[in-house]
């Protein structure tokens, strides 16, 4: 799984900020390494450093492999914070749409029987 990093011109980030955001999202979603090909995260300030309430927003794009692309966002005050529950809730919906398809290769719908 390859992690990507975007951000706008707000956001300033350097190589070890981005390795330790490489190493989190990597150990957040481990379990489903197999089954993505990269993880893209995309930073932005949306307010150009003035102090607004959340005003930090997170987008995760995840490319499960032979799928189409799964997308969340999270906003927050802080880059941190937005990271974090943009994590939680690609890990919660990915966690479904694997669980869905595993679902649905194990045993008959109620239509099916």
């Amino acid at each position: 799984m390859k992690v990507l990093i975007n951000t706008d011109r707000n956001v300033h980030t350097d190589a070890g900020r981005e390795r330790r955001i490489e190493d989190d999202l990597a150990n957040a979603l481990a379990r489903f390494a197999d089954h993505l090909t990269r993880v893209e995260v995309y930073l932005s300030d949306e307010s150009a450093g003035r102090s607004t309430i959340d005003d930090i927003h997170c987008r995760l794009e995840a490319r499960p492999a032979g799928q189409d692309p799964v997308s969340v966002s999270h906003q927050a005050m802080t880059e941190t914070e937005a990271l974090v529950g943009a994590t939680d809730k690609l890990e919660t919906l990915l966690t479904h749409k694997f669980d869905r398809l595993t679902d649905k290769d194990r045993r008959a719908t109620i239509r099916g029987r």
